[in-house]
């Protein structure tokens, strides 16, 4: 499964940009050096894309963060490089620690987000997982995924706003086009924490 998505091996470094985007918390000064990022993935190449700005990263693989609940304490995002619904238990835990986002890719598109946010949006047991397909991941669609969520995670460092709270942007390659597209909290859902989506433009700062 090797791959590369950056040059540099260290893993430090992190900021960011946006478009239409939704305020997380009131903004802070520009990169902080004591936001966090956990990556989970089985890559050997994806945690070098965040070693290029300025923020902290620590990758772990699905297996390791499914047997230590507390992978990721301390984190202030945490980045899922597989399908929502993919691992259930560690998507969960995910959600209850810090802001959660998903970038994953299948043969014919690549996918970044949603962003949730515990309280803010849906969770993740109310998100639609994608439909099954046998071809293996896209390589080069993938790191276009990538290379959205570094701009993200950017603008959450710098600015502390989003574009991707509670939305995903999709390239589908097969159909050539891009798009984006709300999640929403299911009907009933009584995950603590889930979440009507925020309209695009809307605040997130607490009450």
């Amino acid at each position: 499964m090797g791959r590369h998505f950056g040059a540099d091996p260290r893993c430090f470094s992190s900021g960011f940009s946006t478009a239409r985007s939704v305020p997380l918390v009131p903004a802070t000064a520009a990169c902080d050096t004591a936001f966090m990022l956990v990556l989970v993935s089985d890559g050997d190449g994806a945690v070098d894309t965040f070693a290029t700005t300025g923020i902290r990263c620590h990758q772990v693989s699905p297996v390791f963060a499914t047997n230590d609940l507390g992978f990721a304490v301390g984190a202030q995002m945490i980045v899922l490089e597989f399908a929502p619904g993919s691992q259930p238990l560690l998507e969960a835990q995910a959600f209850h620690i810090a802001p959660t986002l998903y970038v994953w890719s299948d043969g014919s598109s690549g996918t970044v987000g949603p962003l949730l946010i515990r309280g803010r949006t849906a969770c993740p047991s109310c998100l639609e997982p994608p439909a099954r397909r046998e071809e293996p991941g896209n390589q080069a669609l993938l790191a276009w995924a990538y290379a959205s969520a570094l701009v993200e995670v950017e603008a959450v460092v710098t600015a502390s706003v989003s574009t991707l709270v509670g939305k995903a942007l999709r390239w589908n390659q097969a159909r050539g086009r891009i798009g984006m597209r709300a999640v929403a909290r299911r009907r009933g859902c009584k995950t603590p924490g889930c979440s009507d989506s925020p309209a695009v433009g809307g605040s997130l700062a607490s009450a």
